[in-house]
Formats: C-alpha cells, sequence, structure tokens
C-alpha cells in the first residue's frame, strides 16, 4: 500500500510534489471577502427599505 495523504485542498504521495492548483491565493480570497462585503452591505440597506417601508405602511406616515 503507497503511502497517502490527501486531504480536499491539497493532496500528497510519495514521490510527488504537492499539487497547490486547488488552492486560493491571497488575491483570490481579498476578492471573495469583497464580494462578500458588498452583497451582504445590499442585503442590510435592502432590509432597511423593506423596514421603513413597513413601518410607513402600518403608521399611515409617509
Amino acid at each position: 500500500m503507497a503511502y497517502s495523504s490527501c486531504s480536499a485542498r491539497l493532496c500528497l504521495t510519495r514521490g510527488s510534489s504537492p499539487k497547490w492548483e486547488g488552492l486560493m491565493t491571497m488575491a483570490m480570497q481579498a476578492f471573495l471577502f469583497s464580494g462578500e462585503i458588498f452583497c451582504l452591505s445590499f442585503a442590510a440597506i435592502f432590509l432597511f427599505w423593506v423596514a421603513d417601508r413597513l413601518r410607513s405602511g402600518f403608521l399611515g406616515k409617509p
């Protein structure tokens, strides 16, 4: 049986070099983080808008 140590991102086997293609670079992580922050900000603004519309509808004030 050959020695192997595999995970979801990195797979090493005896006599071979690490396969780094599956790892995210720092730039990719930063881009993903920026996208997540943008989406969460948009969702928060939308929720405040909906809450304001509901409040004005219940109170009858613009």
